[in-house]
């Protein structure tokens, strides 16, 4: 039995709504939904493969930090799918430059969830050479070497969640290089 909401249609609505507070619950309901490779699956079926990394590609572009969140989130989770779901995440170029931009430019919290993202899809031991081509080795070197150009520190913890961005941006460069 599957969790998924059936009205895929709200969904799809809700997800190019004028309202950033919406689209980012919008997303907020996919990426609590799409936990395991059986949801994903659903996800991917009932929302269509292009369709979706579409709508994530967009929510990447957001400048609204919400929406952005949580769009890198669900992505991050789909990420974690299987080989196939990888690969749909690797061919859609739209996707893969703008998780380089949220790499490049983003609040940190979003910059976790992308080099998540990047490490999961480069452990899939899919086509990493997209991951290349894309431009993400660059960013993820920018972000192993230089700390000081990272957004600064707003608060307790923080240091943390960098020094862990940091580490992760380092396993997904040994995946990719390696």
């Amino acid at each position: 039995q599957s969790k998924f909401i059936p009205r895929i249609l709200t969904i799809n609505r809700l997800l190019v709504d004028s309202e950033a507070n919406v689209r980012e619950q919008a997303f907020n309901i996919i990426r609590n939904f799409v936990d395991t490779e059986e949801d994903i699956q659903v996800a991917f079926l009932e929302l269509g493969q292009d369709h979706l990394l579409g709508r994530i590609a967009h929510g990447l572009g957001s400048k609204n930090a919400d929406v952005l969140l949580q769009a890198a989130s669900v992505l991050s989770n789909l990420a974690n799918g299987s080989v196939e779901h990888q690969g749909a995440i690797l061919a859609h170029t739209e996707v893969l430059a703008s998780m380089r931009s949220c790499l490049v430019d983003a609040p940190m919290e979003v910059r976790r969830a992308a080099v998540h993202c990047v490490l999961e899809l480069a452990r899939g031991g899919g086509d990493n050479g997209a991951l290349t081509r894309a431009g993400i080795i660059s960013p993820l070197r920018h972000i192993c070497d230089n700390s000081s150009t990272m957004p600064p520190s707003t608060g307790p913890g923080q240091h943390a969640v960098e020094r862990e961005v940091r580490d992760i941006a380092r396993k997904a460069l040994d995946f990719i290089e390696h």
